[in-house]
């Protein structure tokens, strides 16, 4: 049997050659100096040789501790070269298998159904607050406690509504990878209970018409650019989505001389489903009233025609449309400081 100071004194000869241990294990010199443990065994009438690593990084006794290992895993009628070419083939699967990758995957298979922006904030969550924490981990290796310390600071910033769509976001990967046979068992699933409760704000309204004329008279009141008055007027007299007025097009509005002035949503302005988007059947119809209809021929004649056709077109960019925060701004202005009221535009505005 070999010796660990007959291994270290083996030089390289012109020619490979073995140094033989026992139980047909030997050690594998090459010319060039590289020592190797190899096996050598027979299955099935056939002789086979199985490399178990270099010499002096696999040691004589753990080379020993190797072929014992498969030597049992022959006797019980397996292959040792095939079963270490599974566990080889496993290790660089679960490589593959970080919790990012798994993420990016189920990602890309919903967001057909999403649409781009709201794409863009699933993966920009991801991206923020999980991938630093969580992403080069093995999906298999993700904990509650990790899934936690993801968690904990998203909650303690005050989103606590945020750390609860992450925690639901982490749980629908940890279902694709289970589904996969990846994965075992969901981590994030108990975190549900140890993150604080969604607090639902209350928001008072001007439910009466005097108190809602007392708004809007105040809305006018306010200084500001024509445009962001008209359109914040616009918001009140339809009640539609600020995303939907502030994207409002020339073409949409119908028959403005007319006795049945419509403006014509189309669907792919609505908050629909990306399907339901693409159909028009799902355009949304909004009746005018000559209130509105005056507004509208103000906004057109006063957004002028240097414009692709936007009503409310932005006051330092002609070919873009006024922004939220403006039309928001606009909105906080309409209720006296320390008041909190829905407008007609159907948001809560802050002072």
């Amino acid at each position: 049997m070999l010796t660990d100071v007959a291994c270290r004194k083996a030089v390289a000869r012109e020619k490979p050659y073995k140094l033989s241990d026992a139980n047909g294990l030997y050690l594998y010199v090459l010319p060039s100096g590289f020592k190797s443990w190899r096996w050598k065994y027979r299955i099935g009438g056939k002789e086979k040789r199985l490399v178990f690593g270099g010499y002096p990084e696999v040691t004589l006794s753990k080379a020993r501790a190797l072929r014992e290992e498969a030597a049992r895993s022959l006797r019980e009628g397996s292959d040792p070269a095939a079963s270490k070419r599974q566990r080889a083939a496993e290790q660089t699967a679960m490589a593959g298998n970080t919790f990012e990758t798994i993420a990016r995957e189920w990602h890309a298979s919903q967001k057909a159904g999403w649409s781009e922006r709201y794409a863009s904030i699933v993966l920009n969550s991801f991206v923020n607050d999980v991938f630093p924490r969580l992403g080069k981990l093995p999906i298999t290796a993700v904990t509650t406690p990790l899934v936690l310390e993801v968690l904990r600071p998203i909650e303690a910033r005050g989103a606590v509504e945020t750390a609860h769509r992450v925690r639901q976001r982490i749980s629908e990967v940890f279902a694709r990878a289970i589904a996969a046979g990846i994965a075992q068992a969901d981590p994030s699933a108990v975190t549900k209970r140890a993150l604080g409760r969604k607090t639902k704000g209350k928001f008072p309204a001007a439910r009466t018409i005097k108190l809602a004329q007392a708004v809007l008279a105040g809305s006018e009141r306010q200084p500001g650019h024509p445009l962001t008055k008209l359109a914040s007027r616009l918001l009140a007299l339809t009640a539609v989505r600020s995303a939907t007025l502030r994207l409002a097009e020339k073409h949409e509005f119908e028959d403005l001389d007319g006795a049945e002035p419509i403006w014509r949503v189309p669907a792919t302005k609505m908050k629909l489903g990306v399907e339901r988007k693409q159909d028009a059947a799902f355009e949304f119809l909004v009746p005018l009233s000559r209130q509105a209809v005056e507004t509208v021929k103000v906004a057109i004649a006063f957004s002028g025609a240097g414009n692709p056709g936007l009503v409310f077109r932005s006051v330092r960019n002609s070919r873009k449309p006024i922004s939220d925060s403006t039309l928001s701004k606009a909105t906080a202005r309409r209720v006296s400081p320390g008041c909190m009221c829905r407008t007609a535009g159907g948001r809560p505005s802050r002072p």
